[in-house]
């Protein structure tokens, strides 16, 4: 979860016997405050986001807040909330090892202290992002897949290479820079590239990803934060006002 809590702590006292509607009524606010809070994130992240994936906007939530625990959330889901890919988006500063990333060092392509990034033209999807059947096709070639029986082999690779045009798929390889390296000599700069034949033609070799030392960084700008407290400024007095009148015109005689 990454997102942020909205909480009452409105006085009882007075209230006799309508601290049980008053109660309902509370809860009812702060989740209908926390729906207004959830629809704006999800209206601002094509605004504040190159093209953000469905994934993205459909991964806010909100957490229900309930006469017991008048405490409503709303976010974005994750198992690990420091962790979330948007964190730095809303916090600010560097990222954590994609899963992706992870893989790569499991195998000893890529560096502890190295992370990779899209290669300059390489073709982007829709959302500016280089399509996830190549993340896999990648780890597949390189033979660092999670799963062993996906790794493709010297002969899969070699027949894939041999077929026609049209339904060929590229052979990926990494470089991990000028010089000696696996046992042979490579001459491109460190990255994962993808070659493409084209029967008697020859082939043709353009970037996948390029590995570097530097630490992807990233400045706020996620408002998450001003996002929900606008909400609450906005929202929560008259909604709760409304819930109460609701509660109230819909309670038993004592």
């Amino acid at each position: 979860m990454l997102g942020m809590r909205i909480e009452s702590q409105a006085a009882l006292a007075g209230l006799n016997g309508l601290e049980k509607q008053f109660r309902f009524a509370q809860a009812v606010a702060l989740t209908r405050t926390a729906q207004f809070a959830q629809m704006d994130l999800r209206s601002r992240l094509p605004k504040l986001f190159d093209r953000p994936t469905p994934f993205t906007v459909n991964s806010t939530y909100v957490k229900r807040a309930t006469p017991g625990n008048p405490v409503a959330e709303v976010g974005f889901r994750g198992r690990n909330p420091e962790k979330h890919y948007l964190a730095p988006q809303v916090q600010g500063g560097s990222r954590d090892a994609k899963r992706f990333e992870y893989h790569l060092r499991r195998a000893g392509l890529l560096g502890p202290d190295e992370y990779v990034v899209p290669a300059r033209g390489f073709v982007l999807d829709a959302f500016g992002n280089v399509p996830r059947k190549v993340y896999s096709a990648i780890l597949s070639d390189l033979q660092a897949h999670p799963d062993p029986l996906s790794n493709s082999t010297r002969e899969s690779r070699s027949k894939r290479a041999r077929r026609k045009v049209h339904s060929k798929r590229a052979v990926y390889f990494v470089s991990r820079g000028r010089g000696l390296w696996f046992g042979r000599r490579q001459h491109l700069p460190a990255g994962i590239y993808e070659r493409t034949y084209f029967g008697q033609l020859g082939s043709a070799i353009r970037g996948v990803f390029m590995f570097v030392r530097t630490k992807p960084t990233y400045k706020a700008r996620l408002p998450l934060q001003e996002i929900v407290q606008d909400n609450i400024n906005l929202h929560l007095e008259p909604e709760t006002e409304k819930a109460l009148q609701a509660a109230l015109a819909t309670a038993r005689p004592a």
